[in-house]
């Protein structure tokens, strides 16, 4: 039995490792597939869809609008965002008036429409790219997380690392830079992010893609973390070197992690590594951690990984006790799979 319950662990951790390792990928085909379940559109009807170039058809703009709140390449409120469907298509090389088509398109047959008509605002801007941007790209692209998965993903870095409270209140006054637990951090965010991988550095396209700033493609920024790169060889220093040097004022992973340690300096959660465990605001321990977020079971060190693991960690159905027999374990997995 302890065989089977280290194989699951053992496959759980690998493909919860796998999972952060390949960020989202979606192409245009795979998002068009997915939607086309959701809405009940038959598969040979959607192929003729796409072969016949999206035709303003009844159910069409509601696919198309499907397919770009799938790709995360439209909002409603704001309308499509151009840092990613560009990537979801290819000009030609001799081209060099693409953008300008593109945009005059969206002036032409978007800005006209009512704020409320999201469904034609979406089908007008996917036809302004597909017609005069250049042909779709069929391979996957990298998906930017939403707010509230990046929150996520901090939130969790702060629980996997364990942080101790001093840490936590240096933190919370945006002087991570400062923290000694800082760098492993960092190092947690980037990577399950999908910016950042040992073998590749910085995914600057990546980025640019998650926070649409143009500085993450220019000159100057490339040239900076490539000279960190070269200068540093051991992680996670050189991630840590290359935010310190080129980065900090381009994303906002200092004010994310304050706001994260805040959370947890108010929320009632279990003792910091080396305390007690029990909750600090019970003076003694207690057999239920309702308080902590997870009804019915022991309030110990694994209960706070397991309670910030929303995501992925629950599914999978491991004690408190092997969580924490398995930290280390786990974390290491979860970073770097191709260990085994």
């Amino acid at each position: 039995m302890w065989i089977i319950v280290l194989l699951t662990v053992t496959i759980s951790a690998m493909t919860l490792a796998e999972h952060w390792r390949s960020p989202n990928l979606k192409s245009i085909t795979s998002a068009r597939q997915e939607c086309a379940s959701y809405l009940r559109i038959p598969d040979d009807a959607i192929e003729q869809i796409a072969r016949g170039g999206y035709p303003p058809e009844a159910s069409v703009p509601k696919l198309v609008h499907c397919m770009l709140i799938n790709l995360n390449a439209w909002e409603d409120e704001t309308g499509i965002k151009d840092e990613v469907m560009r990537n979801f298509f290819r000009p030609a090389e001799s081209d060099c008036c693409f953008e300008n088509r593109t945009q005059l398109c969206l002036q032409k047959t978007v800005s006209v429409l009512t704020k409320c008509d999201n469904l034609n605002r979406a089908y007008n801007s996917f036809h302004c790219y597909y017609r005069h941007f250049g042909n779709i790209f069929h391979e996957g692209q990298f998906i930017p997380l939403r707010e509230n998965s990046v929150h996520q993903i901090v939130d969790e870095a702060l629980a996997i690392e364990n942080i101790p409270r001093a840490s936590l209140e240096e933190l919370c006054n945006d002087n991570a830079l400062n923290v000694p637990e800082f760098p492993d951090i960092l190092y947690t965010i980037f990577v399950r992010a999908g910016v950042y991988s040992p073998e590749h550095g910085v995914r600057l396209g990546r980025l640019y893609t998650q926070f649409g700033k143009r500085e993450f493609l220019s000159l100057e920024t490339r040239q900076c973390v490539d000279t960190v790169w070269r200068q540093h060889c051991s992680e996670p220093n050189r991630l840590y070197q290359t935010f310190k040097q080129c980065l900090t004022h381009l994303v906002p992973t200092i004010s994310l992690v304050g706001e994260s340690a805040r959370k947890l300096l108010k929320t009632p959660i279990c003792a910091s590594r080396g305390l007690p465990t029990t909750c600090r605001h019970s003076p003694a321990p207690i057999d239920s951690c309702t308080s902590c977020g997870v009804p019915g079971v022991s309030c110990n060190g694994a209960t706070r990984i397991l309670t910030f693991f929303e995501g992925p960690f629950d599914q999978i159905a491991l004690s408190p006790t092997a969580v924490t027999a398995n930290k280390n374990t786990l974390r290491y997995l979860l970073l770097n799979p191709k260990s085994f």
